[in-house]
């Protein structure tokens, strides 16, 4: 059995990303990956409030660290509830959260 971590989750829950630190070798199977904005804030965040990752307060070169000496070697699925990038149609939406995870990944 694996676990499934997500960003957005871990922050609203505890205030930040970290956690990985707990999973032992193995452990985790799936990231979600996307980011939290600064408003409405912590306590008053919904699923729809997720962005694209970058565009919000996670700490990207920390996440990727984490992951790193985690030894993840899993995917990374993009998973965000926001209409306004819904409203934009599938292809552009993914085009422009895997464009973005890229940036994020990539630093």
């Amino acid at each position: 059995m694996q676990i499934l971590a997500d960003i957005f989750h871990m922050w609203e829950g505890s205030g930040h990303h970290h956690g990985f630190e707990h999973f032992g070798p193995g452990v985790l199977g799936l990231v979600h990956v996307n980011d939290y904005p600064e408003n409405p804030g912590q306590n008053a965040l919904a699923d729809a409030d997720r962005v694209y990752p970058g565009d919000g307060l996670a700490d990207w070169p920390r996440v990727c660290q984490d992951l790193i000496a985690l030894g993840y070697e899993g995917y990374l699925s993009l998973e965000l509830f926001n209409e306004s990038y819904w409203a934009k149609g599938p292809e552009l939406a993914a085009k422009e959260g895997f464009e973005k995870l890229r940036a994020c990944v990539e630093r």
